[in-house]
């Protein structure tokens, strides 16, 4: 932002979002079919929720409509943590159990 280039790392930083979760959320849910995972319905509600929120502040972003400030950032990473620490530790426990049976 001091340099000027904040537009541009923070529309990279969103692309870059968007591309990682739509991959990673992908293949979670591909080994979430492959072993049953009882909750791959609440649990693809969760990746669509995140997704759609990522498309929506890159559609603002691009329109002008609005500045993503740092709090907003912020949320973001701490939604991604808390999901991979939370609920894909439980998805990953059970397919763990399934593998190993």
């Amino acid at each position: 932002m001091a340099d000027g280039k904040g537009k541009a790392v923070l529309e990279q930083s969103l692309a870059q979002l968007l591309d990682y979760t739509k991959v990673h959320f992908a293949a979670a849910e591909e080994f979430m079919g492959k072993y049953g995972y009882p909750e791959t319905v609440a649990h693809k509600a969760q990746h669509d929720q995140l997704t759609a929120q990522v498309i929506g502040l890159q559609k603002k972003f691009r329109a002008g409509s609005t500045g993503l400030t740092i709090s907003l950032m912020v949320f973001l990473k701490n939604w991604l943590e808390q999901h991979i620490a939370g609920s894909d530790q439980q998805y990953s426990a059970y397919i763990r159990g399934k593998v190993a049976a």
